[in-house]
């Protein structure tokens, strides 16, 4: 009997001078053209017909619905289901429609042999989720695929250290493909009562449990997250995403954060106590109350950054983030009174767009920042309300930069800030005393720098502003110190480059010593005498360290200026150039 191979899973055979020819060379002797009814003929037709019968019936596939078929390694013909690729739909029927009791079905199955596929995106629509999807105590690695789903959460869900999540989309309208995690909020269709106390919807950690509540070694690695949307549904006090103890490997990109408005919180990352958040990464994320939200709070926070301390490290970088409080209504129509709360060190928060609240990111606000990067945020939209600023409650002024004065602020660089902030401010710093205003529209600051403040002589600020290429707007380029009027006057650098100090006692003799220098930097002095005789007189003391000083104008009213700079050691001053007078029409300095 003539054997036969596959091509492609068709038979081969060949026309060679009219006869039939067939893979393994076997030849029939009988002529295309010969009559189907010819003896020789009907057999070739049963030889095809047996192979084609035997391929059909040799291997049996053990086929198990939702299970792909594969061969086993290293056995020839064990074909049989995949023990990595695992279809949690398959488990739906077997948890009573509860879909994280199937996805848990599948993911302890595939965890066999571990770091396997566990595909849920068979499952879709509205669906229960009454348990941890992931499983208590287990630790099963592998990754997890949902897909256009609405999971009705009343359990938090703790993803483990190296699993990873992805979804199919991440929009709020369920219409579409999109993965939407959504807290319960009480019985209903898919909910058996509220997500638990505290509400936090989803974390990670280790046993089932969320990060600051795992005894021993919390930290979770290669743990990544995204196309996701996570849904507080307006329950109070609810955390949409806690993101504790994630560090390499770890953070969530492209994912939304919804229904947070409550007094609830969008993203958490850290916990406040200790550094096991750093070097995870947040990317891509969209923070915002949907138009059907009432009942705002102030309190409620899109982000929160909390690393503990200046000494305790944080993400590697936060960015490409929108925050949009704008569609807060309902009684006394509150907004959150700031969009991101930063207190980190070693971190870079970039490209964040911001409208809705009264402060857009708030410095320092829980705990030290020190050596962060804060690079191109855009605030606009803001809203005027009142909270507190600087230690001081029941401020409404609107600022898209607020570095807080609770805490200590170090070493931390802003670059590009950019707000539509009519009668609010571009940045206040809290501790230096300094503001950049925003008396108009699209008004922004290039580069503000803050030194350390281990000393109060290490305390300068260096910065410039623009509303256009090659502009400054009056008033905003250096800061004015106008020092009150003593016989001894200290002229602070660190609260200011331009000192300025008027005479008002007839016939002083001014002594005044100058304080804070930083190397390198500048120093404007404007000296305003008394309208009457005898005049003023300005001696610096020998021992000083102000080196080339003109003497003041001795006129009625006169306004004498001088610029210094500060030598590389940062010990003394020295005059740029002699002084400059003005005595007479001086208008009102």
């Amino acid at each position: 009997m003539c054997a036969f191979t596959l091509r492609r899973g068709v038979a081969y055979l060949k026309n060679l001078e009219g006869n039939v020819t067939f893979r393994n060379g076997c030849v029939s002797p009988v002529p295309l053209r010969a009559s189907p009814d010819a003896p020789l003929y009907k057999a070739a037709r049963l030889c095809v017909f047996s192979f084609v019968l035997l391929l059909t019936t040799a291997v049996p596939l053990h086929a198990q619905q939702g299970l792909p078929i594969v061969q086993q390694t290293g056995v020839a013909g064990s074909n049989g289901p995949s023990p990595i690729l695992v279809d949690a739909k398959q488990f739906l029927s077997g948890a009573s429609g509860d879909a994280c009791q199937a996805i848990q079905n599948a993911i302890g199955q595939m965890q066999t042999v571990k770091d396997g596929v566990v595909d849920a995106r068979g499952i879709t629509g509205d669906v229960p989720c009454t348990v941890n999807m992931f499983g208590t105590p287990t630790a099963p690695t592998g990754k997890l695929l949902l897909g256009n789903v609405v999971l009705h959460v009343s359990v938090t869900q703790v993803q483990p250290t190296l699993f990873q999540v992805e979804g199919t989309g991440w929009a709020i309208d369920g219409n579409v493909s999109n993965t939407i995690i959504r807290a319960c909020t009480g019985a209903g269709t898919y909910c058996s009562g509220a997500l638990g106390s505290p509400p936090v919807l989803w974390c990670w950690g280790k046993g089932g449990l969320c990060g600051t509540d795992v005894t021993g070694d919390t930290a979770v690695f290669g743990s990544f997250t995204q196309y996701a949307l996570f849904d507080c549904n307006g329950l109070a006090n609810c955390v949409a995403m806690q993101a504790f103890d994630t560090e390499e490997g770890s953070g969530c990109w492209h994912c939304q954060f919804h229904g947070w408005g409550n007094s609830g919180i969008g993203l958490q990352i850290c916990n406040g106590t200790s550094s096991l958040c750093q070097n995870s990464s947040f990317q891509d994320l969209y923070l915002s109350i949907t138009p059907d939200v009432s009942g705002c709070t102030t309190s409620a926070i899109p982000i929160v950054v909390n690393t503990g301390g200046a000494d305790n490290g944080g993400p590697k970088f936060i960015r490409q983030v929108t925050v949009d409080a704008g569609n807060c209504t309902g009684t006394g129509n509150f907004h959150p009174y700031d969009a991101i709360r930063f207190s980190a060190l070693k971190t870079a928060l970039e490209d964040i767009n911001l409208q809705g609240t009264t402060v857009g990111v708030r410095v320092a606000g829980d705990n030290a920042a020190n050596s962060v990067t804060i690079d191109s945020i855009s605030a606009g939209k803001m809203v005027s309300q009142p909270g507190t600023q600087c230690g001081n409650p029941l401020i409404t002024t609107i600022q898209a930069i607020l570095l807080d004065s609770g805490h200590p602020v170090t070493n931390v660089s802003l670059h590009s800030i950019r707000g539509d902030l009519a009668g609010g401010n571009v940045i206040q710093d809290c501790s230096n005393n300094r503001t950049v205003t925003g008396t108009s529209e699209n008004h922004s600051v290039g580069a503000y720098l803050t030194g350390p403040a281990a000393t109060p002589a290490s305390g300068g600020v260096a910065f410039t502003t623009s509303t256009s290429l090659g502009a400054f707007p009056s008033g905003l380029q250096q800061t004015v110190n106008t020092v009150a009027f003593s016989a001894t006057p200290t002229f602070d650098l660190s609260r200011g480059s331009v000192q300025q100090f008027a005479c008002t006692a007839s016939g002083t003799a001014v002594l005044p010593a100058v304080a804070n220098l930083q190397p390198g930097m500048e120093m404007t002095f404007i000296f305003v005498q008394v309208a009457v005789t005898p005049a003023c007189t300005v001696t610096f003391p020998s021992t000083s360290n102000v080196h080339g000083a003109t003497a003041v104008s001795p006129v009625a009213s006169s306004v004498s200026v001088q610029e210094f700079i500060v030598s590389s050691h940062g010990t003394d001053l020295y005059a740029v150039a002699p002084g400059q007078f003005c005595t007479s029409s001086c208008g009102t300095p």
